[in-house]
């Protein structure tokens, strides 16, 4: 028994998704150092989280994988392939949210705290730059960290793994986007193999996130 658990928990693999696992619980309680007045709380959460996410992957890397933390997605790969897949998707994606929004209140209701970025084009630009510290954190610890970490041994079963741990952040968001957080993460971790890049997965969800705000916000307000 302890040399089956010994053989389990000490392999490269297990270290890394428990180590995930325990950064993910730790950001759950502290997303946030409380250093900005109450009224920025939000954007304060967004910049500690995407530093974070980003200092702990790229810790673990150097220091346990032995890897270049700048090889697990950080490079920009492929990027012709990926210029066009970004095109098709935003196109896509774009026109669903436009329709989405319009339809379904829960967006409204849900991003209800988000209002504040619509005051004024200075409000909206240091909502934009936060939120993208924040993804570009997510998208580096999802589909750098975890997927090209788990590549060498799962191969492109790695893009499902990781998308399970993405999803499942998204519960308490309105349903529809949770539900489509499950194979948006799939196809993200997808593209990202194909284009050895995390970059196109963080030009679309940065894209799909500030469209949404800006169809809540300006579009249908």
């Amino acid at each position: 028994m302890l040399e089956r658990l010994k053989r389990v928990v000490l392999c490269r693999e297990s270290l890394l998704l428990l180590y995930a696992t325990a950064v993910l619980c730790a950001l759950g309680y502290h997303n946030r150092f409380g250093i900005a007045e109450p009224e920025h709380a939000l954007l304060e959460r967004w910049v500690t989280q995407g530093v974070l996410y980003t200092a702990a992957a790229a810790l673990f890397s150097a220091l346990v994988l032995r890897r270049n933390p700048v090889k697990l997605g950080l490079e920009f790969g492929d990027a012709r392939l990926w210029v066009r897949y970004v095109l098709l998707f935003g196109l896509g994606m774009g026109a669903a949210i436009l329709v989405i929004t319009r339809l379904d209140p829960a967006f409204a209701s849900y991003y209800s705290h988000h209002r504040p970025a619509g005051d004024s084009a200075s409000a909206f630009l240091a909502y934009a730059a936060c939120y993208a510290v924040y993804l570009f954190g997510w998208e580096y610890f999802y589909r750098g960290f975890l997927l090209f970490g788990l590549e060498p041994k799962l191969g492109d079963f790695a893009a499902v793994v990781q998308a399970v741990p993405f999803a499942l952040l998204h519960i308490g968001k309105p349903e529809v986007e949770t539900y489509s957080s499950i194979a948006g993460g799939v196809i993200l971790g997808v593209l990202a193999l194909r284009a050895r890049s995390l970059w196109p997965c963080f030009v679309l969800h940065a894209f799909v996130a500030l469209w949404l705000s800006a169809c809540l916000l300006y579009v249908w307000r």
